[in-house]
Order: structure tokens, then C-alpha cells, then sequence
């Protein structure tokens, strides 16, 4: 290849950056363009990278160029390339199904088990809780001819390891992670030319009633570690009745941010160029296993929910992961545990808590209702013909669904402090919540909501827009109590007791727990402690029984899965 055409500073340039200098035929402290071929400029074009020495040496060896570009690329800050393509094996394009089974001398050994287990695990001669089950690749493994499925995504060998090192040969292993963070692992088997997997779960040292996350992730090549999404299991000894055995299953309940921005307009700015004035983030809520909601296209320019910059495309897909994932940020109880089941107006595990305080010497008269379905907005409701602005989430067309169930909270007096029941309770004299303890088998805490700031976007044109509703978020009480505080009239910040729970409470987000009373300016926004009655009026809804309110506004009771 001969590239012949002299070397140009640009005077100007579409994209923006500008050379005040005059037309010449050197490129001395400019950048060389080797797309264009007789540009220099004072920064590479969007999408190139600067070569590196290795790449510089190989474009020299591959192209004869004329002496008088050799000589400004010598005397260039550097040549602009389009860069390389990178070889890598993504993460977030595994997607665990959420009917696997685990299963243990041929019966169910987790209350996180899939409806069809039972005659599953009739079939699997295991004498160790061992979990069976399959994935969903998304597009970047099915359409990738070197991975397809979860058997080449976990053992097939991709020419991307870093010069120097030697080549590990790939293999995935299931990651179980516990309330504390702990990570327990466990070799994989897949099977070729399939998307099935299964693992000895005992093996990881996890323990038989408590609650995990896991994931599969690819640690044998020691490059990416790329990753599955998330799903959770906790086991239990199968007995001789199982349909009650067991801790009541748990949903993970994610978080995710979607970003609404405010795009220029105005004759001042470059029709060329996007510049975006104000961005705005709103918080969504989805169970873990809920496939992922995505917008239509057009939209992006107002409202964006995934990490376009990464994913190469401005239009959302169901394949990209959502924006600030966070999984299980929460966790409710699951509806799919026959123990919901309602009898009449009356759920089964309702009767179960009923008959275990009668076993243990109560005089109980009636039915009470411990549950209540908790409503969580799941995406945005957006068109390009409403300019891609979100409307409030009220109903389940505008995005709002049931992602699973809370604990009503008690009050054990006339106080106005809600109990959340954990081993405290559970150990206690009160035989209500021994019986809770012991059909629930896990603690509680307070799930609270919070109420961000009114906030304006410049739309660019001379006009400012408040986007309404203000954003609402869900947080634990675990979260809340590192970074909560009230407020004096003059703005000092200072720690809730339980003497001041009732007064305007506060806390920044997204959360340091290590400066919480400090507000990072352009990051962190002010968000308040409201009661879900106090949200109503708002455009907010939620199915959680709100006869009276709690001194700390604390709106449910879910179970502790992290801290």
C-alpha cells in the first residue's frame, strides 16, 4: 500500500478540535491520522487509539510509505489507528434458568428449588446436595462461533492471552457467595455441545440453612473471569415430608439505575455534536430472575438503562446488563413456595405459624396475615412519541409488578416502634415469634423507601423541565443505619437515635459509608426517609398494609441475606 498525499493540519475539524496553524508539510507536535492519510491533528479521531511501539513497528513493516510521512510520523506525537479487536469472553451473557433443580438422595434439597424438582431428583442418584440445572447464553456467546454455548463458554480456548504469560486451559467454576461476602467454589460440569450444568454444592463448604447467591464464572484461563448473572439456593436435609421442610424461599430483588439526560438545542452549540446538559438518575427494582427489561429504541437521547459506551449501541437489547446492576440489593420471600399458597383469604404458611404457637402451649382464635405482595417499578414506561420522558409507575402497565412478599412489621406496644423479628425474637419468650423463627428460619430486617430530590433538566434551549415523579428508592436497614442522619435547621448533620427516629431523616446516594455525612457535589444526591403512606399521594403504590405508620417510617420486614 503507498499512501502519497502530503501531511495537512487541520484548521478546523467536524469533530471539534481545532489547530490554529498555518498549512504545512509537517506534523511536529501533532497526531499523524493514518485513516485519513494526509491529516495531522491535535487529537485522534473518535473510536482511533494512538499505536503503540509493537503496533507502530508492524504498520511500518506491512505499508511502503513515502519518506516525507515517515518523517512526520517520526516527528508526530503519535500515529492514530483504528484499534485492534480484542478477543474476550464476556461476561453478562450467561443467564442461569431458575428451574434448577437441587437435589440429595433423589429428593429435594433446597427450598430454592424449581416446581418440577421433585420428580427431577427421583432420577439423580447423588448422596450430596448437588445442583442440576442449564443457562441461556445471551447473543455475544450464541453468535460467537468459538464459545456457542456453556460448554464452550467454559472450556473453549480464545487467542487472548497477554504476551509473557503462558496459556491456562479455561474452566468454570459455580461461586457461592454468603451474607458476608464470603466466596465458596466449586469445579462445574458441562457437557459438550450443551447449555447444562451441575455441581456438588457440598463441596463448596456451604451450609445447610443458610442463604447464598451464586454465579458460574470462568476462572481456569486467569483472564477475564468472566461471569454468569446471579441466582440464590439455600439447602436443607431433605426428610420424609418435604413439602413443608425447610426455610421459606427467598427472591433476590435487583437494583439498577436508568439515566435521563437533557440534550442542547440551541443554535450556540454544534448540530454535529450531542451535548448533553443535565443527567438525572432514577432507580428500578427487578427479582433476580426477571427477564431483563429493556426500552424501545429511539429513546436514548432522553433515557438510557444500559452502558451504551461499552456495548457499541445507543439502542437498549435484552442482552446488555443493566446500568449500576446491583444484584439481590434486597431480598423478599418467593410466591412460588407452595407454603404462599392462599386457602381461602389466608396464606398456607399463615395456618403453619397458627398451629406451631398452638403446639407450643398459645391460645390462638382467628387468622392473622404475616405477608403482604411488595410492588417494586421494574423499567421505565417510555415512547419516543412522549420524547422518551418516563411517566410516574402507578399500575402494571406503566411498569409496576408484585416482585414478591414482605413481613408485615410488629409492634409489641403503644410506642410506634416496628419490630422486625430476627434471632433475638426468635429465642425470646414470645411465643409468636419462636413459632415465626421456626417456619420463617431466617431474620428479619426493616426495608425502607426514600424519596430523592425535585430536580430540573436545561433542555437547551432556554427552558428548564422539572422531571416528575422525584426518584423513589428501596434501601435495607443494614444500608440505611451506616449512612442515615437528621438535620439541623443550620445544616449540621447528625446520627438518628431511637429518641429522634421520628423526626426528617436523610442520607446521600449513592452511599459512602465511610463519609456519610459529606455530600460528593455532581455525585451524590439528598434522598429523605419516607413511609410508604406518605409517598401515596406521589404516584407510589405498594401493597404493604399501612394502618399505622412506624416512628422510622420503616415500611416492611424482608429477610437478611446480606449486611
Amino acid at each position: 500500500m503507498f499512501i502519497t498525499s502530503s501531511c495537512v493540519p487541520q484548521v478546523a475539524r467536524p469533530d471539534g478540535f481545532f489547530d490554529d496553524v498555518e498549512f504545512s508539510d509537517t506534523c511536529e507536535g501533532l497526531y499523524f491520522l493514518l485513516n485519513e492519510g494526509n491529516v495531522c491533528a491535535s487529537s485522534c479521531n473518535d473510536g482511533e487509539v494512538v499505536a503503540d511501539e509493537e503496533q507502530l513497528q508492524e504498520l511500518l513493516a506491512e505499508n511502503e510509505f513515502e519518506e516525507f510521512i515517515l518523517d512526520n510520523i517520526e516527528i508526530s506525537e503519535g500515529v492514530c489507528i483504528t484499534p485492534p479487536e480484542v478477543i474476550e469472553r464476556p461476561s453478562d451473557s450467561i443467564f442461569i434458568d431458575d428451574d434448577f433443580c437441587i437435589c440429595k438422595n433423589q429428593k429435594v434439597a433446597s427450598v430454592t428449588s424449581g416446581p418440577d424438582c421433585a420428580a427431577t431428583c427421583l432420577e439423580k442418584e447423588v448422596t450430596v446436595a448437588t445442583i442440576f440445572g442449564s443457562v441461556t447464553p445471551g447473543a455475544k456467546v450464541k453468535d460467537d462461533e468459538q464459545l456457542q454455548n456453556l460448554f464452550g463458554f467454559c472450556n473453549n480456548a480464545l487467542d487472548n492471552t497477554p504476551d509473557g504469560q503462558d496459556a491456562n486451559p479455561p474452566s468454570c467454576e459455580l461461586i457461592a457467595t454468603d451474607i458476608d461476602g464470603r466466596r465458596f467454589a466449586t469445579n462445574l460440569k458441562t457437557y459438550q455441545g450443551t447449555n447444562l450444568f451441575e455441581a456438588n454444592l457440598e463441596s463448596t463448604g456451604a451450609r445447610f440453612g443458610e442463604a447464598y447467591t451464586f454465579h458460574i464464572e470462568e476462572t481456569g484461563s486467569g483472564i477475564e473471569n468472566a461471569q454468569s448473572d446471579y441466582e440464590q439456593f439455600k439447602l436443607f436435609e431433605p426428610g420424609d415430608d418435604d413439602e413443608y421442610e425447610g426455610n421459606l424461599k427467598i427472591k433476590l430483588v435487583s437494583q439498577y439505575t436508568c439515566m435521563i439526560r437533557a440534550t442542547a438545542t440551541s443554535p450556540n452549540y454544534d448540530a454535529s455534536q450531542s451535548i448533553y446538559l443535565d443527567t438525572i438518575r432514577k432507580h428500578f427494582y427487578m427479582p433476580i430472575d426477571y427477564p431483563t427489561p429493556y426500552l424501545p429504541p429511539g429513546v436514548s437521547d432522553t433515557i438510557f438503562c444500559h452502558d451504551y459506551i461499552k456495548e457499541g449501541q445507543t439502542d437498549d437489547a435484552p442482552q446488555f446488563s443493566r446500568l449500576e446492576l446491583t444484584p439481590g440489593h434486597f431480598s423478599l420471600w418467593d410466591v412460588n413456595d407452595v407454603r404462599f399458597i392462599k386457602d381461602g383469604e389466608i396464606r398456607t404458611v399463615d395456618y403453619l405459624i397458627k398451629q406451631r404457637m398452638i403446639d407450643m402451649g398459645a391460645n390462638v382464635s382467628g387468622n392473622k396475615e404475616y405477608f403482604a405482595p411488595l410492588e417494586t417499578c421494574v423499567a421505565p414506561n417510555v415512547s419516543v412519541e412522549d420524547g422518551g420522558m418516563p411517566e410516574a409507575c402507578t399500575s402494571a402497565d406503566s411498569g409496576l409488578i408484585s416482585s414478591g412478599l414482605a413481613m408485615i412489621p410488629f409492634f409489641t406496644d403503644n410506642s410506634g416502634n416496628a419490630i422486625c423479628p430476627g434471632e433475638a425474637e426468635y429465642n425470646s419468650s414470645t411465643i409468636e415469634f419462636r413459632a415465626i423463627g421456626e417456619i420463617v428460619g431466617v431474620p428479619t430486617e426493616g426495608l425502607y423507601f426514600a424519596k430523592g430530590p425535585r430536580e430540573v433538566i436545561d433542555l437547551g434551549d432556554g427552558n428548564k423541565q422539572e422531571v416528575k415523579p422525584a426518584d423513589v428508592m428501596f434501601i435495607r436497614e443494614s444500608q440505611l443505619k451506616k449512612i442515615w442522619f437528621h438535620l439541623t435547621s443550620n445544616g449540621v448533620h447528625y446520627k438518628p437515635t431511637a429518641d429522634t427516629v421520628s423526626q426528617p431523616t436523610y442520607f446521600y446516594w449513592p452511599a459512602d459509608e465511610d463519609a456519610p455525612y459529606v455530600q460528593k457535589r455532581g455525585y451524590q444526591k439528598l434522598y429523605q426517609v419516607m413511609h410508604s403512606s406518605e409517598l401515596t399521594s406521589s404516584g407510589y403504590t405498594t401493597s404493604i398494609p399501612t394502618t399505622i405508620k412506624p416512628l422510622d417510617r420503616k415500611m416492611a420486614c424482608i429477610p437478611i441475606t446480606q449486611q
